[in-house]
C-alpha cells in the first residue's frame, strides 16, 4: 500500500524489502536474494495501491521518492486511487486510466457468483430475487456499480432476505446497520444502551472528522477526539467506564467500524467512505432534533463544500420533515452554476414523495434549468 511507502523513512528500494519482511517474516530470508535482484534488475512489477489514503500534505514527497526509485529502476508500476482522492498525475510519464463502473451484465453475474459460493442452500432464489429488484429500480443502479457497494447489497440482500428500498439513504442505513449489527455479535453480550452510545459516539468522530475534511485518522487523533467526547458527555454517558484506548480497540476490532490501513499502520479510516457520510448525517439529524435553528445552522456552514454535498443529501432523507432543511438550501444565494440549487436537487430525491410547493417550486427550477442548458 503507498500508506506504507509515504510512512517508511527509506528509499523505495529499501522500504519494499522492509514492507515484504515485515508481511512475510517465515519466508523472507527465502525470497530475499531474489526480491532485490529483480528490483534492481527491474523484473517487477510493482501494484501500488490506495493513493487517496495517503495524506494530501505527503503525496508531493511519496511522489518524488517513487520517480527517484524509477529514475534508476526500469520496473513496472501500476498506481491505483479512488477517483474522489485522486489529484492528477502522480508518476512521470504515467498513462492515466480510469476503471469503468460495472455494466448490468457484469453486476448480474457478480450477483450470480456471490449467492453460489457465499450464500446458504436456502438463499438460493436470492440471485434472481436481487437482480430483479435492481432492474425494476433504476435510482439504485449506480450503487450496484460499484463492486464494494455491491458486495455490501448482496450481504445485506442475503442476510435478511430483505425487499430494497427505493432511496440510497435507506440502503445506506440498512447497511450500516448490517455492519453494525455484525459489530455488535462480535462484541457479545451488552446492553442496547451501551451500543447506542457507541453509535453516537461514531456518529460524532465521523462528523468532527468530516468537518476537519478528513477521511484519514492517526490512532492519537482517535483517541484526543474519543478522549474530549467522554469528558464532555460523561454525566450522561453509558461510556465512563471505558478509556478512549479501550474504544478504539473495541471500534476497530473485528468487524468494527474503523479500520486500520494496514496492519502495522496507526492510521485508520471508516470501512468505507459511504459509512462516515451516513454517520455524519445522522450527527446533523440529531443535531436538528435537539434544537432545529442549531442543528439547519449546523449543517449550513457546509452547503459551499462540495465534498459535504453527499451527507446534506443523506441528512435530507434521515429527517421525518426535511423542509427546514431544503428550505435553507434554497433560500440561500446562489452562483452562477446553480450549486445549491442542484444540492437541493440531490436531497428531494433522497426523500420520500409530498406535495409540498417548495419541492415542487424546486423541481421546476431545475427542470427549466435542464431545458435551457446549451
Amino acid at each position: 500500500r503507498l500508506a506504507d511507502l509515504d510512512e517508511a523513512e527509506v528509499e523505495i528500494n529499501e522500504a519494499i524489502p522492509l514492507l515484504v519482511q515485515r508481511d512475510y517474516p517465515k519466508t523472507w530470508t527465502d525470497i530475499q536474494p531474489l526480491l532485490k535482484e529483480k528490483l534492481i534488475t527491474g523484473k517487477c512489477l510493482l501494484l501500488l495501491n490506495a493513493l487517496d489514503e495517503v495524506p494530501k500534505a505527503n503525496r508531493s514527497r511519496l511522489a518524488e521518492k517513487i520517480n527517484r526509485f524509477l529514475e534508476n529502476s526500469p520496473c513496472q508500476v501500476i498506481c491505483t486511487s479512488r477517483i474522489v482522492g485522486y489529484g492528477g498525475a502522480f508518476i512521470k510519464g504515467a498513462k492515466e486510466v480510469e476503471i469503468v463502473p460495472l455494466s448490468q451484465p457484469q453486476i448480474e453475474q457478480f450477483i450470480e457468483i456471490w449467492f453460489k459460493y457465499a450464500a446458504s442452500d436456502r438463499h438460493q432464489n436470492s440471485a434472481q430475487g436481487l437482480i430483479e429488484e435492481l432492474l425494476q429500480k433504476p435510482q439504485l443502479r449506480g450503487l450496484a456499480k460499484n463492486p464494494r457497494l455491491l458486495y455490501l447489497l448482496c450481504s445485506l440482500y442475503q442476510e435478511k432476505e430483505l425487499t430494497l428500498p427505493a432511496r440510497r439513504c435507506q440502503i445506506y442505513q440498512k447497511t450500516v446497520d448490517y455492519l453494525l449489527n455484525k459489530w455488535n455479535v462480535h462484541q457479545g453480550s451488552q446492553s442496547d444502551e451501551t451500543r447506542q452510545a457507541k453509535i453516537q459516539l461514531l456518529e460524532t468522530l465521523a462528523y468532527q472528522f468530516t468537518c476537519q475534511g478528513k477521511d484519514i485518522f492517526s490512532d492519537d487523533e482517535l483517541k484526543h477526539q474519543i478522549g474530549e467526547y467522554l469528558q464532555r458527555d460523561r454525566p450522561n454517558s453509558n461510556l465512563n467506564h471505558y478509556t478512549p484506548e479501550e474504544l478504539l480497540a473495541e471500534l476497530s476490532g473485528e468487524n468494527g467500524i474503523l479500520h486500520k490501513l494496514t496492519k502495522e499502520s496507526h492510521r485508520y479510516v471508516f470501512i468505507h467512505r459511504m459509512t462516515q457520510d451516513y454517520l455524519t448525517a445522522c450527527y446533523l439529524k440529531r443535531a436538528i432534533q435537539n434544537n432545529s435553528t442549531q442543528g439547519i445552522a449546523l449543517a449550513k456552514d457546509h452547503f459551499w463544500d462540495y465534498d459535504w454535498h453527499q451527507p446534506l443529501s443523506l441528512l435530507a432523507g434521515l429527517m421525518d420533515d426535511p423542509i427546514p432543511l431544503l428550505d435553507a438550501i434554497y433560500r440561500e444565494k446562489d452562483d452562477i452554476f446553480s450549486t445549491l440549487l442542484l444540492l437541493a436537487g440531490r436531497a428531494i430525491a433522497e426523500c420520500e414523495e409530498q406535495p409540498h410547493p417548495l419541492i415542487r417550486e424546486i423541481i421546476d427550477r431545475i427542470y427549466e434549468l435542464w431545458h435551457t442548458y446549451p
